[in-house]
Order: C-alpha cells, then structure tokens, then sequence
C-alpha cells in the first residue's frame, strides 16, 4: 500500500490564524517613586532589583517591584549604567553627556545599596556603560571626543586604567563582559558622519578591535549571550545579530522603526528589546523573528531585563517601570494534563484547537506528528483558541503535543479526511 505521507510533509507548514482569546501575558505598571528618566533595570532574583536614572537617581526592591525605595548616592548626574554581581555588590556609571566633561564617576556598594563608595575612573568624561565578569573584572565606557573611552579594573574597581585604542574614535554607550578577557562594547563615531560600530577583546582589552558592521545606525544597546552569540538593538527599529564572536553581525527585521534602547536575554532562545513610545517586542527562535507585546505605556523605555523565560522589566522615562507577568494573575499554571478540544474532528480545511482558559500560557507550543512520530509542524500557541489550516498536508492521521512551559500539558489525534 502507498503511504499518505510524503517527504514534503517534514516541511510543511499549518498558517495559523488566532481568534481573540484570553492574553498569555500582561505588562503591568509599577510605581517608581520618581518622575526622572530612568536609564537601568538589573533584577537578581524574583525579588531583588535596582534601576538607576537621571539626578542621581537609584532605587531599589526587594519585593519584586511591588514597592521600590530610593538608595542614597552621592551624585547629582545621571547614573546612566548599574552592574550588580550578587544581591549586595554592584558598580553605578555615572554622567551627562551635554553637561561639563567632569560628570564621569564610578560608584561601588558591597551591601545591597545602603552605602557607596566613589572610586576613581581614569578620567572624567562621562561614564554611559559599566559591565564586570565576577567581583573583580570589569570595564567602564563612556563619551570622548577622541579615540575611544574604556575603563578596565581587575581589582573590583580599586584601580581603574584606561585601554584606549588611538586607532578607533567615538564614544562608547555600552559594554558587555564575557568573561574575564572576553567584551564587547558599542557607540558610534561622528566624523564624517555618525555611524555605528562594535568592539572586541579577546585579551582582557590590551587590545580592541573593531567588528565588521558594515554602515549601521546609532546602537544603543548590546547582550551577549556567550562568547559568540549576541544582539544590538539601536536606532531606527535596527537589530543586529551574531553567532560567531561578532566576525559577521546580520541584521534582523524588527518590525518597527522606533528607536530600540534596550535588548535582554534569558537564554539563547528568548528575549526582549524595548524602545521609544513604549515598544516592547519579543522573539522566542533565537532571534530570527520577533512580534510586538503590549506595553500599556506610550513613553520612551530605556531599559528592559529578561529574569526567566517569562517574567522581565522595562523601565523609562518619567519613571516609568513596567513588569511583564503570564496571563491576569487568577489563572492557574497547568503542569499536568489539562484536555484540550479539537473540533471539528476529522475535517477537510480547518479545524479549532481550544485549551482551557485556567491554563496560564507560557511558551505554548504545539508539535504535529506524522505515523512514524516525525515533528511535520511546530507553532507558538500564544492565545487559547486557535484556527488550524490544513493547507497542503495529505490527509492521514496525526497525533499532537501541546507543550506549555516546558511540560507536555495534552496530546491527542487530529485526523485530516
């Protein structure tokens, strides 16, 4: 007997069109405490976090973002960067960049906030972007009309000394540390025009080279997953995306063009990155795609950190604070087997998944398998009912498994006639 199932069903794809279903994920306000434009969000764990702003703006919580309090620095610029290594030690970027050129300062608190100390960078321009390895290494960047600006320490901060490299000019707005000889930094030169770039070292910033770009605009920030895997999201809707140590950056589409501020990853599958008038988008494959989330807010977001595969934070101007929750907060996380509808069942053209609505959505997605149990189809299910398309799939009988945060949550036949 001749088998319905044909090479061309592995590739295959079901388009998927959702029907208006409960949310699976909601951002919520929280309250700041400040109107000041706030730069930095960094959270430890599911309690403990800071964000960091304009006027020497730092406040803290330990509550999730429930209640946030102001931490005392002695700074009267903006603290445009943190960096925390544990709950209790963590480093403060500070400076204006339209202010005088005496604004850079470096701060470090051992104790969770309550008290910093003002350590000494190599010099005074303005501190945009601070980033360590472990509790001693790290390095600082900021603005400079000249060659590029970096701070390294390899004592905690103790002592900083200067890396510049007086073959690539501009200013740096932000670095990442890899590893203890491993960074990455980006910012733009202005002459002759201003144009973005990034750069690496391997060799713990002895020296800096400058990645293959090609003509970028204006990056704004920068996450690298490892040592070879990251991303930059930048002005004009730009991403940019590497998987091989920055020796080639691709660019991503992104599906806005409204300047994108901040980018963050929770691991090499998911991420963030939010901008102006409240953008907030969201890829789950690695970056290759990316769809918009609901922000509830039309302000600039500056910032935005990924805790898990579905909690985050995104702060910006006026004080704004947003938190990204799964589905209203009454819902139940299903982590058994919950029964799933598929009507009609058999059917020729469509058919309607359904999924209980008590089921907090997370990462849902379905797997469609073919008689000798080969994946012909995978789909992010982000609401709960959804209309499923035969489109050029023969007919047979499948089996399906509906993954939800990780956990198979229901399986079941759909039969094509």
């Amino acid at each position: 007997m001749k088998s319905l199932f044909q090479p061309q069903l592995f590739i295959a794809l079901i388009a998927l069109l959702f029907a208006q279903g409960s949310s699976a994920q909601t951002w919520i306000p929280q309250t700041s405490g400040t109107t000041m434009k706030l730069w930095k969000v960094q959270f430890l764990d599911a309690n403990t976090g800071y964000a960091s702003g304009d006027s020497g703006t730092v406040i803290k919580t330990s509550d999730g973002g429930t209640t946030w309090n102001a931490v005392n620095i002695s700074t009267v610029y903006a603290v445009r960067d943190i960096y925390f290594v544990s709950a209790t030690e963590g480093w403060a970027a500070v400076g204006d960049v339209d202010s005088s050129s005496t604004s850079g300062e470096i701060w470090h608190t051992t104790n969770g906030g309550t008290a910093w100390t003002a350590q000494t960078p190599s010099t005074t321009e303005a501190r945009l972007g601070i980033s360590f390895a472990d509790a001693n290494t790290g390095w600082a960047v900021g603005s400079k009309n000249g060659p590029i600006n970096i701070d390294a320490t390899t004592n905690g901060g103790t002592l900083w000394s200067n890396q510049t490299d007086n073959n690539i000019f501009g200013w740096l707005y932000k670095v990442d540390a890899v590893s203890t000889t491993t960074a990455y930094a980006i910012g733009v030169t202005f002459f002759p025009s201003a144009t973005g770039f990034v750069v690496k070292t391997t060799d713990g910033g002895a020296n800096w080279a400058q990645n293959s770009t090609g003509t970028i605009a204006n990056p704004n920030d920068i996450d690298m997953i490892d040592s070879a895997m990251g991303f930059v999201a930048g002005d004009g809707g730009m991403i940019l995306a590497t998987i091989n140590g920055g020796t080639n950056w691709n660019t991503r589409t992104s599906g806005t063009t409204d300047t994108l501020m901040g980018v963050s990853f929770t691991d090499a599958s998911r991420g963030w990155i939010c901008g102006y008038s409240g953008t907030i988008i969201r890829s789950t494959d690695s970056g290759m795609t990316w769809g918009p989330e609901t922000s509830g807010t039309s302000q600039n977001l500056n910032s935005v950190f990924g805790l898990d595969t579905t909690t985050a934070w995104a702060v910006g101007d006026n004080g704004t604070i947003r938190k990204r929750v799964s589905g209203t907060g009454v819902k139940s996380i299903a982590n058994s087997h919950v029964d799933c509808r598929v009507y009609p069942n058999p059917f020729n053209n469509t058919t309607t998944l359904s999924i209980p609505d008590n089921v907090d959505l997370q990462d849902a997605v379905l797997y469609l398998h073919d008689a000798m149990g080969k994946v012909v189809m995978q789909q992010y299910i982000p609401a709960h009912s959804a209309t499923l398309r035969r489109g050029h799939i023969a007919a047979g009988t499948y089996s399906y498994r509906i993954f939800n945060a990780g956990r198979n949550i229901a399986s079941g036949k759909i039969i094509i006639e």
